[in-house]
């Protein structure tokens, strides 16, 4: 939604997403519509001679909503109208009418949005002409058609009670309204009122619940907030169902003290955000999600007060200061833990990544140097393997790969995983069968390696590992090092449907391994030292070849982070360049390198001979994250106040400190941004990783150093825990509904 940059002194917004998932109904569909088990309606089983009918009907329920004015199409009273093949919205003086039918179209309901005392003279108006316009070939009643109609991004209704607007608009594929508050209007004169509904209600997360005959229909909470000299401060603000002196089945809003001559926003896109922590300093690295919804998320913590389940593996953390990786699940709705455990020894240990298969088994890499790290009875690798490093200038430390059953109390299998000096797993994922496919880094020349691997002997001071575990976790499958004569920085893995893995970092070594015809086989820096090249890399299912290995870069220094992988074999990927001359793709978002730094992200084709996009990402530094199916990528990381945000962002005002967390979409093609917001407070924060539940919405893990950093009413933890001593910083988790996002946002030129 809009947050209204540059409107008057004094103003109130409030700003309400409508229909935005349904609990108990796997047949309604709309925009965005999630059912009870969170499988998505576009993903779910179809049979019978309809299913290229629904394939085509969920397509065009993706596409953003636009209305179009009433000329004899619809019922008189209708002003304006928003419709598709299962939904239709009909605008009229006094209300809202949502006409949605069943999948199949066997069953359907009517629902009618009342104002509520409302100006009866109201005038309604539209706003900003979208592109493309409408015909019918038959308007009702008659045998007229209608052709070329112009359509609109938002309808506006004026004064609808005194001083007060409502707007309503669908820019992300969620129809949403909005009510401007003037000085001196009041906040209780917005009354709504639902008739054809059985019932409104709340629950637990603040969400507005409207039964209907045919489910059950959720608005989610109303998030509120005001920007006070530059820092975003947290409003408190709710349904109040019933209204001020409203029917039955009517409702309004309650907020908390605000300043009445500031803009106070009120957005439903969050839909919840919550810290996680004791008090002392931890962060969030890496975060899944299941089909149910439930978020999993590992990362490390210094707090022996870290929040734990009873029943939970381990609750007791480390005796010392030292930190622990930990492994938390936290339900649907952001409200509780279903289980939070730590997860090490009496050293420090620190989760880097993880991954859940289809029973709930979780699957988690990071570093340890504790020699009482947890392992498990016939895993490969049972004792610690560091020995002195003088040189490292740090204790050193051994990876681990570790899998936790589905209710987080028990280790399924636990090993360590390296030599005698430095190594760190940094990244997994898993195949069908349970194998877990690790890669990180490993400065130790005896680091396990396999016979018939790529590559049995270490290269430089730090190469690149590549190793797959058996689903027994007693077994090295393959491991291979990787790497050139000089150092090698690991990033992100991915693995595609038949067994490749592709993995990415950046190599100082010149004589990295590349293979004939690849995008880029020399290194651009030449022998200049101590700059790194960014590198990808495909290995085959066997451990034992190169599919294919580039360089990426100029003739600065680069790195790329994350990789990931789609189904036919493409390659999106992510990074920092200081090269002005970095390789860059025509029509993209963004082809001017700024500063002394810019991020980028790039797409490979699947030989990895030729980039098929290739764009700078502005004042971001964001990695890719999700691959949505139309080849969209989204991207998470943080942002500085240049970074581009979108129109419709969920939070626009740059929060404060020397960077806020930052969530993008990039389009398939790579030429806009599809949607772009901050997310923050008042201090520092990063976004670390993020992960897609089956119906779209963002899941959001990282580190803050905000203690006004924004949570939702009824979140686990909406007190901050970091160490204010001690530089001290709490985890978070943020999920977002954020919808389609078809309109395609470029920077300024």
């Amino acid at each position: 939604m809009r947050h209204l940059s540059g409107v008057e002194r004094g103003r109130l917004t409030i700003a309400v997403g409508v229909l935005v998932a349904l609990v108990g109904v796997a047949g309604l569909v709309r925009v965005g519509v999630q059912s009870d088990s969170g499988q998505s309606e576009r993903t779910a089983r179809r049979t019978g001679s309809g299913q290229e009918r629904e394939q085509a009907a969920d397509a065009y329920a993706g596409l953003p909503l636009t209305f179009v004015e009433n000329r004899g199409q619809a019922d008189g009273r209708v002003r304006y109208l928003a419709h598709g093949t299962r939904y239709g919205f009909f605008f009229t003086p006094d209300s809202l009418v949502m006409s949605l039918l069943e999948r199949g179209g066997a069953t359907g309901v009517n629902l009618f949005l009342d104002y509520v005392g409302a100006n009866p003279d109201v005038s309604v108006d539209v706003a900003e002409q979208a592109p493309g316009r409408v015909s019918y070939l038959r308007t009702a009643g008659s045998t007229e058609s209608r052709a070329g109609l112009p359509s609109y991004a938002e309808v506006v209704y004026r004064t609808l009670w005194p001083g007060v607007d409502m707007a309503i608009n669908g820019r992300d594929g969620v129809l949403k309204y909005e009510f401007r508050v003037a000085p001196g209007a009041r906040v209780d004169d917005i009354r709504l009122a639902y008739r054809g509904a059985e019932g409104l209600a709340t629950d637990q997360a603040g969400s507005l619940l409207v039964d209907t005959a045919v489910g059950t229909l959720r608005d989610t909470p109303p998030v509120s907030y005001q920007v006070v000299d530059g820092k975003r401060v947290p409003v408190e603000s709710h349904y109040l169902l019933g209204g001020v002196g409203g029917p039955e089945q009517s409702y309004g809003f309650a907020v908390g003290g605000y300043d009445p001559a500031r803009e106070l926003v009120i957005d439903p896109g969050l839909e919840y955000s919550t810290f996680l922590g004791g008090f002392g300093n931890q962060a969030g690295a890496a975060i899944t999600v299941d089909a149910t919804g439930s978020a999993y998320v590992t990362g490390f913590t210094q707090s022996p007060t870290f929040p734990t389940t009873v029943g939970a593996f381990d609750r007791s953390g480390s005796a010392s200061n030292d930190s622990d990786a930990f492994v938390a699940k936290l339900n649907p709705a952001g409200t509780g833990l279903v289980y939070s455990t730590f997860l090490g020894g009496s050293n420090s240990d620190s989760g880097r990544d993880l991954a859940i298969d289809a029973d709930g088994n979780v699957y988690v890499t990071g570093q340890t140097s504790s020699s009482n790290f947890p392992t498990t009875s016939g895993a490969f690798d049972r004792t610690i393997n560091v020995g002195n490093c003088p040189r490292c200038g740090i204790d050193p430390y051994d990876a681990f790969v570790a899998k936790l059953n589905p209710s987080g109390s028990r280790l399924v299998y636990s090993t360590y995983l390296g030599g005698t000096s430095i190594d760190d797993g940094l990244a997994v994922a898993l195949d069908g069968a349970g194998q877990a496919y690790v890669s990180g880094l490993t400065s130790s020349g005896d680091f396990p390696a396999t016979s018939g691997a790529f590559d049995t002997t270490a290269n430089g001071e730090n190469d690149m590992f590549v190793a797959k575990v058996n689903a027994q976790g007693s077994q090295l499958l393959y491991s291979t090092f990787l790497g050139g004569a000089d150092n090698e920085a690991p990033g992100g893995l991915a693995v595609d449907a038949y067994g490749n893995v592709v993995v990415a970092g950046a190599t100082r070594s010149v004589g990295f391994p590349t293979t004939p015809g690849a995008l880029q086989a020399t290194h651009s820096g030449g022998d200049v030292a101590g700059l790194f090249d960014g590198f990808v890399t495909k290995v085959n299912p066997a451990g034992s070849a190169l599919v294919y290995s580039t360089f990426l870069g100029g003739t600065r220094q680069e790195s790329v982070g994350d990789v990931l992988v789609d189904a036919t074999g493409n390659t999106y990927l992510s990074g920092t360049t200081m090269s002005p001359e970095f390789p860059t793709t025509p029509g993209t978002f963004d082809t001017t390198f700024s500063g002394t730094s810019e991020s980028f992200a790039a797409k490979l084709d699947p030989t990895g001979s030729a980039l098929l996009y290739s764009t700078f990402l502005g004042g971001a530094n964001a990695g890719v994250g999700a691959v949505v199916a139309d080849g969209s990528v989204w991207l998470a990381g943080s942002a500085d106040p240049s970074a581009f945000v979108s129109p419709d962002a969920w939070n626009r005002q740059f929060g404060g400190g020397v960077s806020d967390a930052y969530l993008a979409r990039l389009d398939p093609v790579g030429t806009a941004l599809d949607y772009a917001t901050f997310i923050g407070g008042g201090d520092s924060e990063r976004a670390a990783d993020l992960a897609l539940d089956p119906v779209g919405n963002v899941f959001l893990t990282g580190i803050t150093r905000s203690a006004n950093f924004p949570t939702t009413a009824g979140a686990f933890d909406r007190g901050y825990g970091g160490d204010p001593y001690l530089f001290g910083a709490d985890a978070w988790i943020a999920k977002l509904a954020v919808g389609p996002g078809l309109t395609r946002y470029r920077p300024a030129a």
